[in-house]
């Protein structure tokens, strides 16, 4: 599938200094910058929400995949794929949920 994005995944860098001020780069798979996502003059609930906002931001490709695994698994079950068996199912169903556990695993990264 031809997309108009960069292409994934995208990777963050994180940096800090010691006035709580943060600035976090998100690169994609060919260390092109994304976005630079800042928190200046921030407390350190700024800082996490900074992070949290880079979290998400670097898990987009993978919460697109998710989506379009789910819109592949929906379809396999009108008639744009007929011939479908219930084992070819299943397995659109499990990349389904890997991707989806896995995007939100991204999302969600720990601080």
């Amino acid at each position: 599938m031809t997309t108009k994005h960069s292409p994934g995944p995208w990777r963050k860098h994180v940096s800090h200094n010691s006035s709580l001020d943060c600035e976090n780069v998100i690169y994609d798979v060919n260390n092109v910058i994304i976005a630079t996502v800042k928190s200046r003059h921030g407390t350190s609930h700024k800082c996490a929400t900074c992070q949290a906002n880079t979290d998400l931001m670097a898990a987009a490709p993978e919460l697109l995949e998710a989506c379009q695994a789910a819109i592949r698994y929906d379809n396999s079950y009108n008639e744009k794929y007929p011939d479908l068996d219930d084992n070819e199912r299943e397995l659109l169903y499990e990349d389904l949920v890997g991707k989806v556990h896995n995007a939100i695993a991204k999302a969600e990264a720990p601080q």
